[in-house]
């Protein structure tokens, strides 16, 4: 699977380069912001470890509330509030954020139930989504 995407993606970044003007650039934002980055790898470190060591374990709460506060004094929005502004990016956005959040999260959940509640190995989990997938290889016409 993964030496299909990657061709694929290396032709989407050359045409984004081709396509897309570069942004003015802005001297008053920074480049890499440490802050931010070690904030959401603390939450999502925290949201991911948190059933299996304890919700009230001390390394969950510290990655937790070290992530609050790293997120929570910053200045500058990760993603400049202008962009709410285009009516269709906005609703792009929404639609995104819904389809991530139902559909898009149900292969994660599969594949802790099958592993876990029902003993599957990771081949099995993997075979077992085959099915569901194969409709992706059918081709009309």
């Amino acid at each position: 699977m993964f030496f299909v995407t990657v061709p694929l993606a290396a032709v989407a970044i050359v045409g984004a380069f081709i396509l897309f003007p570069a942004e003015p650039r802005d001297d008053r934002r920074g480049g890499f912001d440490l802050s931010a980055t070690l904030g959401s790898t603390l939450l999502v470190f925290g949201l991911a470890q948190g059933p299996e060591a304890g919700w009230g374990s001390p390394i969950i709460v510290g990655a937790l509330l070290t992530s609050m506060a790293l997120l929570g004094t910053r200045l500058a929005p990760l993603m400049p509030l202008r962009l709410f502004a285009n009516r269709s990016l906005t609703a792009a956005m929404a639609v995104t954020f819904i389809f991530m959040g139902t559909f898009g999260a149900q292969y994660y959940i599969l594949t802790v139930y099958l592993q876990d509640l029902r003993g599957f190995d990771a081949l099995a989990t993997g075979l077992a989504f085959l099915p569901g997938a194969s409709w992706l290889c059918w081709v009309p016409g």
